[in-house]
C-alpha cells in the first residue's frame, strides 16, 4: 500500500509530540522519594477519678510520644516529615465496671499551642465508637512543644479512680536520610 502524504504527515506529528512528550519529563526532578511507615506502639493513660463532674468538659493533655530513635529506624528524621495522620486509636477502661460507654465523648486533638488544635479523632459513648478525622497533623508534630489534648465529658462517675489507656496507630510520609 503506498502512503499518502497526508498519512507522512500524520506520522511525523506523532513521533514529535512523542518525542516532546518524553523531553519534557526528562526534564522535571522526577518523582519524589516520599515512604510511609507506622508506628503503632504508642499509647497514653488518663486517669478518671470519683469527683469528676458529670456532663462537664475536662481536658488533659499527654506528650505525642514521638521518639526520635523511631524516626531514625525507619530512615528518617522530624524534619523530614511530611504528613502524619492517626489510623487507629482504641480506647479501653482499665475498670469492667467504668466501661467506655459510661462517657458521652471524647475528643482527642494534635495541639501545637493555646491557641491552635487539630481534631485527629472523636469517641462517642451513645454508639460506643470512635470516628477518626485522617487529618494530616505534621506541622504540630514538627513541634517540640505539641501535645495531644483529651477533652471528655462522662454520663457516669466512676466509683474509684480509673486508667483508660489509649492505644493508637500513626502513619507517616517522609523524605529518607540521606
Amino acid at each position: 500500500m503506498k502512503k499518502t502524504p497526508h498519512s507522512l504527515k500524520f506520522g511525523f506529528l506523532s513521533l514529535v509530540i512523542l518525542c516532546w512528550s518524553f523531553l519534557s519529563c526528562s526534564s522535571t526532578d522526577g518523582i519524589d522519594n516520599y515512604f510511609t511507615f507506622n508506628l503503632e506502639k504508642n499509647q497514653f493513660i488518663i486517669n478518671v477519678t470519683p469527683t469528676t463532674a458529670i456532663g462537664e468538659e475536662f481536658v488533659v493533655t499527654v506528650p505525642t510520644m514521638l521518639d526520635s530513635v523511631d524516626l531514625a529506624k525507619n530512615g528518617t528524621s522530624l524534619s523530614l516529615l511530611q504528613s502524619v495522620k492517626l489510623t487507629k486509636l482504641v480506647l479501653t477502661s482499665g475498670d469492667a465496671s467504668f466501661p467506655m460507654t459510661s462517657f458521652d465523648t471524647v475528643r482527642l486533638a494534635a495541639i501545637a499551642d493555646s491557641l491552635t488544635a487539630q481534631l485527629l479523632a472523636l469517641y462517642s459513648g451513645a454508639s460506643d465508637a470512635v470516628s477518626l478525622t485522617n487529618a494530616d497533623f505534621a506541622a504540630y508534630v514538627k513541634k517540640t512543644s505539641s501535645k495531644f489534648s483529651i477533652a471528655f465529658k462522662l454520663n457516669k462517675a466512676p466509683t474509684q479512680p480509673v486508667s483508660i489507656t489509649g492505644e493508637y496507630t500513626l502513619v507517616f510520609s517522609a523524605k529518607p536520610q540521606e
